[in-house]
């Protein structure tokens, strides 16, 4: 799964720099980020990481607070 674990080390990427901030902060959204970048990567074909640069996440937020 050495496409899983990229997508979780690029997540590991942004909460230490959060973290390095020394605020407290949300970490739902980073888990949201995780879980589309997986997604469409196993089950789209996706290359790269695209974590909180990904214009469709907000889309799919949507679907689901409906």
């Amino acid at each position: 799964m050495p496409t899983v674990q990229h997508s979780v080390d690029v997540m590991v990427e942004f909460l230490n720099e959060k973290a390095d901030k020394g605020e407290s902060f949300d970490i739902h959204p980073f888990y949201q980020e995780l879980t589309m970048d997986v997604i469409e990567r196993i089950a789209m074909g996706q290359k790269g990481s695209r974590q909180f640069q990904n214009p469709f996440i907000d889309d799919v937020k949507g679907v689901f607070t409906r």
